[in-house]
This record gives C-alpha cells, structure tokens and sequence, in this order.
C-alpha cells in the first residue's frame, strides 16, 4: 500500500509539475462540422509537457480518422517581443471534408517591427487556404487578416503590414484543409513579425557614423 501512495504522489507531482509549466494563453483547435477539439497548453489533451508546445494526436469526428498537429510559440520560440510561431500537421480523412486548424497564442508585444510574415508549404489531396490574423483583445482574433489558398504539392507566402496594435496583442495561425474525397494533407506554417537583422542594423549605423563623419570634416 506505501509503494501504491508513493507512486500516485509521483505521478501527482508530475502532473502537477507539467501543468505549472504550462502556457495557458496558447491553444491549439481542430474542427470539423460539429466536431471540436481544442487543446489548451498544459491541459490533459497535450500531448508535450513542454510550455509553448501543444500537440495533438487524434480523431476529429468520424470523418478526420489520423491527426498528428503541433503548434510552437513563446516561451520555446520566440518571444513576446519577437513573435516566432509554428503549427505543422499530419491529416487523414476517409472522405470529403473540411478540416479547420487554428493556432493561437496571447501576450504579445511590444512590437518591434510592423510586418507580419507567413510562410506554408506541404502536400495535399485537396486544397488548403491559409491565413494569419491580429487582435488586441481575443485569441483567435482577425483583425488585419492576410489570406491565400494552395492546392497539390505547395509552398506560398504573405506579409502584411500593421502599424498600429494595442498591447497586449494576439496572433493565430488558421488553416483549412477541403477534401473532395479521402486522403491525406501535411504541410508547416510559420508565423513572423519581421525586424531589422542584426547585420543590417550594423551596416545601418555603419553608414550613418560615416555620414557624420564626413559632413564633420566637409564643416
């Protein structure tokens, strides 16, 4: 009985210790028709124990029979700062279908750079549309949408300019994938907001330091 209680504490402390590192804000959601799963970071769906990881694995309804989905964002990629997100997926379906894949995460900002970039590439029995929205107040928040649609073997990008967004500010990830008969669909899609590289911000001051020196000595 006191090997019993050891090992249930352990696995208690382990949960617990799981659920503590855990990202709340960031939620990773599949839906078809009716049928929604949602898993939040941290919770008993997740299948990473790691903060600013989810992964799904799983049916959606009866229809989306294999799905392997994981999003990555902040703390693990990224930063509030600097938003890097990730979503990639595995999706089997045994007919026609729509399969919807959001990725979401809150507590972003502030910003450092005003452009949003969003890249996908993967391979599909059906066509994907992809797009990436902006809220200052709600995960899965669309604010200055940016949109595309891909179909076959594929890879596509968009950037999107917001100049301004209040802090605290959201970022999600949607994908929809359409079937028109069983088969499967696999791709990764990122998610930036681009600044300044390092190299460039250098070269920036570079320039800048000699301009004024020579403007000193034509004075």
């Amino acid at each position: 009985m006191k090997r019993l209680l050891s090992i249930a504490l352990l696995v208690f402390g382990i949960v617990v210790v799981g659920a503590s590192g855990a990202h709340a804000d960031a939620v990773l959601t599949l839906t078809s028709g009716l049928d929604v799963v949602s898993v939040a970071d941290g919770s008993l769906l997740d299948g990473n124990l790691l903060a600013g990881a989810v992964t799904y694995i799983g049916a959606v309804g009866p229809n989306w029979i294999v799905n392997v989905s994981t999003g990555l964002t902040k703390p693990l990629m990224g930063s509030a700062a600097l938003p890097e997100m990730d979503l990639n997926s595995v999706d089997l379906s045994l007919g026609a279908g729509t399969l919807t894949i959001e990725w979401t995460d809150d507590g972003f900002g502030p910003q450092t750079g005003t452009t949003y970039n969003m890249g996908i590439g993967g391979t599909t029995a059906g066509t994907v549309i992809f797009s990436a929205g902006l809220d200052s107040h709600d995960n899965f928040g669309t604010v200055g949408p940016m949109a595309g649609g891909l179909g076959g073997s594929f890879a596509g990008a968009f950037s999107g300019d917001v100049t301004a967004i209040a802090n605290p500010y959201s970022l999600t990830e949607f994908i929809t994938i359409v079937h028109t008969a069983g088969g499967t669909t696999s791709f990764d899609a990122s998610l930036t907001n681009n600044v300044p590289e390092p190299s460039a911000l250098l070269l920036l001051g570079s320039g800048l330091a000699a301009l004024g020196f020579w403007t000193r000595r034509r004075s």
